[in-house]
């Protein structure tokens, strides 16, 4: 949860920056602002890595056969989403694959290729407020490990230009080590990409990569404020 809203703090202060592109951003076949059912009906874009790969969502009876594997539990439990995120109408999707480990099979965390280089993945959805069966794609949050920075970094430069906003910034790690990060920031009318060098689940080793719809991510936040209040309000 605390990854989603630093994702709508993140992306608000952007909402009004000048366009580069006229659609939202998509990531290989994934298109920001895309309904649930069109990302289902979208085959993986590489399936010839994973072999055996099933993508999971928030609300699918098959949960249960992530949550009896020790593996992925966890990411199961994740994507059942906590109370907060169930009330404002959020949805979320992993890609997993069945590998054959000692003999046996075990579902494993499956993501898709970007850069060259194999990430995790999760996708958002939110709740249409005028369709509530209709949920669009408003967040990709995806997890690499940081020595492919400046692979990613290159890559994005060379399909989106230069970054709109490129600083850097410090992070700890648990035993008060700091670290340099490098952030940079892509903007168009619609969408927001952040590549950060370190910080991903609170690891320095470990990088994020975000990819944000704007209007979605501002109407999120007005639902999280109604749920939760203001922050002002509690001090």
């Amino acid at each position: 949860m605390a990854t989603l809203i630093a994702a709508v703090i993140i992306a608000l202060p952007f909402l009004h920056s000048a366009a580069a592109f006229a659609e939202p951003y998509s990531l290989r076949t994934f298109r920001l602002g895309m309904t649930l059912d069109e990302f289902r009906s979208t085959p993986h874009p590489d399936p010839g890595r994973y072999g055996d790969v099933r993508l999971f969502c928030t609300g699918d009876r098959q949960l249960d056969l992530l949550e009896k594997s020790i593996v992925v539990r966890q990411d199961a439990l994740e994507l059942r989403g906590s109370e907060t995120e169930q009330k404002a109408g959020i949805r979320k999707c992993r890609y997993f694959w069945l590998a054959d480990i000692v003999g046996s099979k075990e579902w494993m965390p499956g993501g898709l290729v970007v850069a060259n280089i194999g990430v995790g993945a999760t996708f958002y959805f939110l709740q249409d407020r005028s369709d509530p069966l209709t949920y669009r794609l408003f967040k990709i949050h995806m997890t690499s490990n940081t020595q492919h920075f400046e692979q990613f970094l290159a890559a994005y430069k060379e399909r989106f230009g230069s970054p709109q906003l490129l600083r850097n910034e410090s992070v700890q790690n648990k035993l008060g080590a700091v670290f340099d990060s490098v952030v940079a920031i892509w903007k168009n009318e619609d969408s927001t990409i952040v590549l950060q060098q370190r910080g991903a689940e609170g690891r320095v080793d470990l990088m994020p990569i975000v990819y944000t719809h704007d209007k979605l991510i501002a109407d999120l936040a007005k639902r999280i404020e109604a749920i939760e209040g203001k922050p002002s309000d509690k001090l």
